[in-house]
């Protein structure tokens, strides 16, 4: 048996971006891994609403981590190519996607992304995941989209394309909406969803143009059990995941630009898998991890274990020190999968 300790490498950020059918948009995302390895990219999952076949995705090297598609940049995916890295390294990519000629004005599609970090020198194969998502909408092309965000526990003021954070932190997301038409936008709605592994703390109305009369948002924390919508300011529970609207009246004049905001805490999961053998890892930085054994089905050797009766298989595991430690569990001759989740 085997021990080590092992950062945690970070994958950022989702953002919402809107254009033409036809036409591309690009989303810029940084990789930085804390232990050695090899990182890979790919699309964990692509869901359009409404259905629709046409829409493409496609991952590129951003070797200066320059934030925009360069040409002859090396294609990533597909299909996936794997990129050596070593402690504190960055690996800058960009995602592009492709709307479908025939999509409609409002056609949307929620992309995961997923980084796979395959750690070096473990004695078995150890592969962290680490997805983001982001949702493209076909639309007039008009309005433009950015999403930003902060580290508001370390105290950074100035809002970046990407960010750290470690278990427990806050980070505030800045959505700032632009109208590049030459004509007014009428009933403009803003929308994002929380990263994965983070929960709500707040969704706020930032700079409103005059031209914006009202702004009412959905979010999880609506209350039940109709979820009707709430005035931007009102302040609600924190703790929930899930979709965040911005529903504005009035209109957004040609030029005129505004913000509108949410900020989430950093909770605590990571899959790995591994093949046969042992191996022990602590990772850094954190209290306590829930572990949940999920032996596939596909050797028929029980059915998947239901959330509530998790339990049988989960231990709440802390030492002395107050750190959280990864148990990586295989039995030989058998693939082994777990999700290893923060205690409540």
């Amino acid at each position: 048996m085997n021990f080590g300790d092992v950062g945690q490498s970070t994958f950022a950020a989702g953002s919402t971006k809107s254009s033409r059918p036809g036409n591309t948009v690009s989303y810029a995302h940084t990789f930085t891994a804390q232990t050695g390895g090899s990182v890979s990219f790919g699309i964990a999952s692509a869901v359009a609403t409404p259905a629709l076949t046409g829409w493409g995705q496609k991952i590129y090297a951003d070797a200066s981590c320059t934030g925009s598609l360069q040409p002859g940049a090396a294609l990533l995916y597909p299909p996936a190519v794997a990129t050596t890295v070593t402690v504190g390294q960055q690996v800058c990519v960009i995602m592009q996607e492709f709307i479908p000629a025939n999509a409609l004005k409002g056609y949307i599609d929620t992309v995961t992304v997923q980084a796979d970090f395959t750690f070096a020198d473990a004695n078995l194969a150890l592969v962290a995941s680490y997805p983001l998502t982001d949702v493209t909408k076909a639309g007039s092309g008009a309005l433009d989209l950015k999403k930003e965000v902060r580290n508001v526990t370390q105290g950074i003021l100035i809002f970046g394309v990407n960010n750290q954070a470690k278990t427990g932190e806050t980070l505030e997301y800045r959505l700032t909406y632009t109208n590049n038409g030459a004509s007014p936008i009428t009933n403009l709605s803003v929308s994002d969803v929380t990263p994965n592994y983070t929960t709500l703390i707040s969704a706020l109305d930032g700079t409103t143009p005059a031209g914006l009369t009202a702004c009412l948002k959905n979010t999880p924390a609506n209350p039940a059990p109709t979820n009707a919508a709430v005035a931007c300011s009102a302040v609600q529970a924190v703790g929930s995941t899930g979709p965040v609207a911005y529903n504005f009246t009035g209109f957004l004049s040609p030029l005129d630009t505004g913000t509108v905001l949410f900020r989430v805490k950093v909770d605590q999961r990571v899959r790995v898998s591994g093949l046969a053998g042992w191996q022990v890892s602590r990772l850094k930085g954190s209290e306590s991890y829930l572990i949940h054994l999920h032996l596939p089905q596909r050797f028929g050797l029980w059915p998947p274990l239901a959330q509530e009766d998790s339990s049988k298989l989960s231990t709440d595991i802390r030492n002395g020190h107050g750190k959280q430690k990864s148990h990586c569990f295989t039995v030989a001759f058998f693939i082994l999968t777990f999700d290893a989740l923060r205690s409540v």
